[in-house]
This record gives structure tokens, sequence and C-alpha cells, in this order.
């Protein structure tokens, strides 16, 4: 009986566990293709035009590319500080939430990386046929460094490092322990002066 009330008692600790590791992951999962249209809607696609049959980079520039990985950056940094802070504030810190939380982020960020290169305009391959000599047209948009797919995680754990650093501070020493000691070192005092009259009525008989 008494093994059967242990293993009832553990069971739900193990669900709370289980459940602050999947809800988070499940919830940033099930976001990540609606990040990956803001990012397309966003991010400016690239320009082709079209000169005598050949077609060029309109601005020669590599701007339009930068502008792409820097919008992925900055939105999977937010989209990661934000969700990282709901997590912390749901469920403190909790090390399997935010285990959960940062590798469903990876997760999340290659998917809206996905949606948004498919959600964006063909590939320049297929934009270019058919367009009219001095004519433009977007490519697709693609992320020039992987590295960036990072940004998401990084802000989770970013979120939760800077939480845990400003709002768990050790508790420092109480100061209430101060007045104490000094009550007692004052008792101590009033003791050894109030022995001081009987030592010395004590000399004085014994002269």
């Amino acid at each position: 009986m008494g093994s059967r009330t242990k293993n009832v008692r553990r069971g739900p600790a193990w669900v709370t566990v289980a459940l602050s590791a999947l809800v988070p992951a499940v919830l940033t999962l099930l976001i990540a293709p609606y990040v990956g249209m803001v990012w397309e809607s966003l991010a400016p696609a690239p320009t082709y035009i079209n000169l005598g049959g050949a077609i060029y980079l309109k601005n020669q520039d590599t701007a339009e590319f930068i502008s792409a990985d820097l919008w992925f950056l900055f939105i999977g940094l937010l989209v990661g500080i934000v969700s990282g802070a709901l997590a912390y504030w749901r469920y403190r810190k909790a090390l399997p939430a935010m285990i959960g939380l940062t590798a469903a982020a990876f997760l999340a960020a290659m998917i809206a990386r996905h949606v948004g290169v498919e959600f964006s305009p063909p590939p320049i391959a297929q934009a270019a046929p058919g367009t009219a000599d001095g004519a433009s047209v977007h490519a697709q948009i693609a992320l020039q460094s992987h590295s960036l797919l990072l940004s998401w995680p990084v802000g989770v754990l970013l979120a939760y490092v800077c939480l845990i650093a400003g709002l768990e501070r050790p508790s420092e020493p109480s100061v209430e322990a101060l007045p104490a000691a000094d009550e007692i070192g004052a008792g101590e005092g009033r003791e050894m002066s109030e022995e001081l009259p009987l030592a010395t009525q004590q000399s004085e008989l014994g002269s």
C-alpha cells in the first residue's frame, strides 16, 4: 500500500514537468508559420531587370539580401525574448520549460524560414521567363546566413538569463539580528558593571 501511495503522489509531479516542457514547445511550433509570413512581408524581395534578354540584379548592392537577414534576426530575437519571458512568468525558472522552449525555438526558426521562402515570389529562374525587355521582376527571398536560425533560441535564453538575474536575487542577511547582538553586548556590559561593586565591597571587608 505504501508503494502505491508513493507512485500516486509522483504521478502529478511528472505530469507537471512534462507539461511545462511540452506546452511552450507546442505553442512555439504553432506560431512558427505566422512568424515566417511576417518575415516574408517585411523582408524586401530582390529585384531583377530584363536588359536585352539577359536578367540582371537591378540594385547591384546587396542591401536587399542583407535586409532579409537582418529582418529575420530582429524578428527571431523579438519573438524569442517575448516567448521566453512568458514561459518564465508561467513556469518560473523550471529547467524543462527552458529546454523544451529552446529546442522548439530552433525548429520553429527553420519552419518560419521555409514558410517565408514559400510565400515569397518564385525563384528568378521561374520568374524571369516572359518578362518584357526593360521590365523588372521580384524574386524569392532567402536567408543568406544560416546561423541566424539561432536568433530565436538565443532570444529565449537571453530572456531567461536576464529575468533570473534581475528577479531571482539571493536573499540578503536579515538586519534584525544586529540589534539582538547589540542587546546581548549591552547586557553583558551591565552584568560586568553590576559585579564591580561586589568586588569592591569584598576588598574593603578583607582589608
